[in-house]
């Protein structure tokens, strides 16, 4: 988030701009259906689940900033995977959210509206709730049971989206911040608490005991964020959510008056000697570091319009340039950092030559790169290209990436992982999508020799979309025993661009041992003789998934809630790919 921190202190990052599902992993959420699966986007796959219909949270899109956010209702919750945190570990929790209705509880009791609790109930706790006396209250109490209590914010309780950020330094103190600004501390020398399971939206055990509300972002550190990390998560939290803060506000491109820069913000800065964060990569492709001269009180703070990551805009650039990102990044600076490393890591975008990669800036501020000279000399190194010693990224000044030879290098991001297979009675085409911008939908194509393709079929596309998509086809009348693939996508005005091309050869597909049955069925199958560790995955006649699940042995999968029609079950494992029909009637 921001920037600050990786997989071994980032422990959980629950985004709603990222990726929730209606069940475990397969099928993305769409407005007013409710969550099943909150992907962990830290990379230690905490991800938290809700299995019970009653108490799943809702996906609401067009909340903060135009942003998604999970809908609660007093009694719906969903619980993070464990953390493993250690009982003497520092840490620190964001939480960005808008409460509709409070109810407020005792500094003492399990009482009032909990946005953070634990689970299973135990005495250790790291919650955080609705105070009686109208407040927002950080609740701890160590592993013993002993020390309950803990700093309240001065701001009382309100409908307003705001993010707070919660935590212990170990043995130092507990802290409480509202929109960046300190409101609340408590001394610690309290001893041993492990920080609990994440219960997100409800009290541990309180029925109704919950956030009425949204929630828009959890973040959890396993220590103790210094003060120029706590400044550079506010600012990425204040852009992305449109919140105000009246605290170290430095990052200023994400006003309107200055473009709404408000995606993927990132940052480095110092504090002091002892506070500082001089490495930044968002989830985006850009990085910045190694600053040259970072000295106290310094940042510097990037991040973009969210236009198209693909080079197609042909018009705005200079000479020498063939064809530039839409996507254009923005910064703002507090002092001078000096010169930096900008890095993109473009391993995903096709074939690259790190010669024809080329840094646009808009050094004159005039809104155009048409009339810069660009910046060549991009080192590459495990995907990452590095345009080492930049000096001209000052305060205000916007910069993007672009290619000298559009041929040789195109830079797309549409197309990512095509993948083909071979499974007894048919062959599954997989891809994904990084960006899809005005996607109406997909062709999948075959061919035997490569030349002359024809199309095996089509899947709608998600329109617009700036997060992993992923699509899978099942073509079952395939009669080639060796086939060439290839995508093509087709947007709304009639403008198609094409994958590259795979070739399958499918001349002696796996056969699967398994049974299922009742075959026809209305309602439960049942899959059985199912080898170990087999990953199994239903999908539609159209290809799109309908559930995944591993099994040994066998397993019942409950289609009840799907139309009739013809379902195929994949089966994958290591000794092979087999793939059964099955009919759901009605």
């Amino acid at each position: 988030p921001g920037g600050v921190g990786n997989a071994s202190t980032n422990k959980l990052w629950l985004s709603a701009t990222s990726i929730s599902y209606t069940d475990s992993g397969v099928t993305g959420a769409t407005n007013n259906q409710k969550v099943t699966q909150w992907s962990d986007i830290s990379g230690n796959g905490n991800n938290a689940y809700q299995s019970n219909s009653a108490n799943k949270p809702t996906y609401r899109t067009g909340q903060a900033n135009n942003m998604p956010a999970l809908k609660f209702t007093g009694n719906t919750f969903i619980d993070a995977l464990p953390l493993g945190m250690s009982s003497t570990s520092s840490m620190t929790y964001f939480i960005v959210f808008r409460d509709t209705a409070a109810i407020g509880g005792g500094d003492n009791d399990g009482a009032g509206d909990y946005i953070l609790d634990r689970y299973p109930e135990a005495n250790n706790l790291a919650s955080f709730k609705i105070s009686n006396s109208g407040n927002y209250y950080y609740q701890k109490r160590t592993d013993n049971g002993s020390y309950l209590g803990g700093p309240k914010t001065t701001t009382s309780v309100n409908t307003s989206t705001k993010f707070v950020q919660f935590g212990r330094n170990y043995g130092v103190n507990y802290t409480l911040f509202y929109n960046n600004a300190l409101q609340g501390t408590t001394s610690d020398a309290d001893g041993a608490t492990t920080p609990p399971n994440l219960r997100i939206g409800r009290h541990s055990v309180v029925t109704n005991g919950g956030i009425k509300g949204f929630v828009s972002e959890v973040i959890a550190y396993n220590k103790n964020l210094n003060a120029a990390e706590r400044i550079i998560v506010g600012n990425y939290l204040s852009a992305k959510f449109d919140i105000a803060i009246s605290s170290n506000d430095i990052y200023k491109m994400d006003d309107a008056s200055n473009g709404n820069y408000d995606f993927e913000v990132a940052g480095i800065g110092q504090v002091n000697a002892s506070n500082f964060s001089d490495d930044a990569k968002g989830t985006g492709i850009l990085r910045i570091n190694h600053p040259s001269d970072l000295n106290d009180n310094e940042f510097l703070f990037f991040g973009h319009n969210n236009g198209v990551g693909k080079a197609t805009n042909k018009s705005d650039v200079p000479s020498g340039v063939d064809a530039r990102f839409d996507r254009v990044w923005a910064v703002s600076q507090q002092g001078n950092v000096g010169t930096v490393d900008v890095s993109f890591d473009v391993a995903a975008l096709g074939p690259i030559s790190s010669s024809n990669l080329v840094l646009l800036i808009d050094t004159d501020n005039d809104g155009s790169f048409a009339d810069e000279s660009a910046v060549s000399g991009a080192s590459p190194s495990g995907g990452m290209y590095t345009f080492t010693g930049v000096s001209g990224l000052t305060n205000g000044r916007r910069f993007t990436l672009g290619t000298a030879n559009a041929t040789l290098t195109p830079l797309p991001v549409t197309f990512n992982d095509v993948k083909a297979k071979c499974v007894s009675g048919a062959n599954i085409v997989t891809w994904s999508t990084l960006t899809e911008i005005n996607t109406n939908y997909f062709e999948v194509e075959r061919s035997n020799d490569g030349k002359v393709f024809e199309t095996a079929g089509t899947i709608d596309a998600a329109g617009n979309s700036s997060r992993l998509q992923n699509y899978t086809f099942v073509d079952a009348n395939n009669k080639f025993e060796v086939v060439v693939y290839r995508i093509k996508e087709v947007d709304f005005d009639g403008k198609s661009e094409l994958s590259g091309n795979f070739r399958l050869s499918c001349n002696k597909p796996v056969t699967a041992k398994a049974a299922i049955s009742p075959n026809p069925g209305a309602g439960v199958f049942t899959l059985s003789n199912v080898e170990e560790n087999t990953e199994v995955t239903v999908v539609n006649a159209l290809g799109v998934r309908i559930m995944s699940f591993t099994s040994s042995g066998s397993a019942d999968f409950d289609m009840s809630a799907q139309p009739a029609g013809i379902y195929f079950v994949m089966m994958n494992n290591a000794n092979g790919t087999a793939s059964q029909k099955i009919t759901v009637s009605r």
